[in-house]
């Protein structure tokens, strides 16, 4: 394929799509023009629903193109790309030559309702409603030629990051006297759930401190979404 610019005639090469990786969820990439794809992106596991949350890979482009992408299948009615949010660039080029990471980018960005209706279905034993189906699109400009490149929604947060993350909190110094982990249940992928308890323990054998313990209330945090982890990383 052939693009025309003020220098002569450009050789643009397809885009190369990749999500077989941690967190990444694009199903199907289809190219529409030179510099515009269509995406579509996967439910979540155990799940033919909750497409809005995306990650992926790209290779192949070239510097200085405004290339436009289409993600063809969101399904909430509003956004906050609505509202100023970008997504999130992570070029390996500038992250080993200078150590940037994960930075916003994108122009025209829209959110709207398109032309797409899922059709009602059984989804886990629920009955789910005919839906109708929305487009986020925006345009990126890549720093770099054949560079390696990831596109996200937000931070992504793996479940190698938090194992790695659990681990260097239990090797902290007299981390032992307020914390325990124990594994709650195995996800849907096979992974162990962890379930961390924190509070001050007493010393073993103690039983009079032992039974105290039953009177204590109980606050239980959650993190489902990568943003919700990230906060209780900070706590």
């Amino acid at each position: 394929m052939n693009e025309e610019n003020s220098t002569g005639t450009v050789n643009i090469p397809i885009l190369q799509f990749e999500s077989r990786h941690e967190c990444g969820n694009l199903r199907k990439a289809i190219q529409v023009r030179i510099f515009e794809y269509d995406l579509v992106l996967n439910s979540d596991i155990g799940s033919t629903r909750h497409h809005q949350w995306f990650y992926f890979e790209i290779h192949n482009m070239v510097a200085d193109f405004p290339y436009r992408f289409n993600i063809i299948n969101c399904e909430k009615s509003c956004s906050s790309f609505t509202q100023g949010m970008q997504p999130l660039l992570y070029s390996a080029h500038d992250a080993l030559t200078n150590g940037t990471g994960w930075q916003r980018c994108g122009k025209r960005i829209c959110y709207y309702k398109n032309n797409f209706v899922r059709k009602a279905t059984e989804d886990t034993g629920r009955a789910s409603a005919a839906q109708n189906m929305y487009t986020l699109t925006f345009t990126i400009c890549f720093p770099h030629s054949h560079d390696t490149c990831y596109i996200a929604y937000h931070y992504p947060y793996s479940y190698s990051s938090l194992q790695a993350h659990l681990l260097e909190v239990q090797h902290l110094h007299g981390i032992n006297a307020v914390l325990r982990r124990q594994t709650l249940c195995t996800s849907l992928g096979g992974n162990p759930v962890d379930l961390l308890t924190i509070t001050q323990f007493p010393p073993p054998h103690n039983k009079t401190t032992l039974n105290s313990m039953n009177d204590r209330e109980y606050v239980v945090l959650s993190a489902v979404y990568t943003r919700a982890s990230l906060t209780l990383v900070g706590l």
